[in-house]
């Protein structure tokens, strides 16, 4: 009998990646550490991480630089920032955080998101911490 170890998801998308057991404590998996996720205490730690793209689409056809279907704490260390570029000629959702649940923005650094539309625990701009 074979056993398979399965991944689990976290319901959380950074920069378009989901954030799984395996890549949690290097989410962007490069050489150098920018995202890291603890799911024991809902923390995202973003390390002068730097997100330019369309990010993650949800089914809402929706545009995300973070998406969590649960609260979310971010830690900023560094300098920081989100943009999500997306043509927007078909009326999208576009949102530089967005997060179902709480959402609590700490830490010594900055946090630079740019997005679309703006609502509670949908942020499409903020500056500092």
């Amino acid at each position: 009998m074979c056993l398979t170890a399965y991944a689990e998801n976290y319901n959380l998308w950074v920069g378009g990646i989901q954030v799984t057991s395996e890549n949690a404590s290097n989410i962007t998996g490069g050489t150098t550490v920018t995202a890291k996720y603890d799911a024991t205490n809902n923390t995202l730690t973003l390390n002068n991480y730097a997100y330019s793209g369309v990010g993650y689409k949800n089914g809402n056809n929706e545009y995300n630089g973070i998406y969590s279907e649960n609260a979310l704490t971010i830690n900023a260390v560094g300098s920081n920032s989100i943009t999500v570029e997306v043509d927007d000629s078909n009326s999208h959702n576009i949102y530089g955080i967005y997060v179902s649940g709480n959402l609590i923005i700490d830490g010594s650094g900055s946090l630079d998101v740019i997005g679309g539309a703006d609502s509670a625990n949908n942020i499409s701009s903020a500056h500092g911490i």
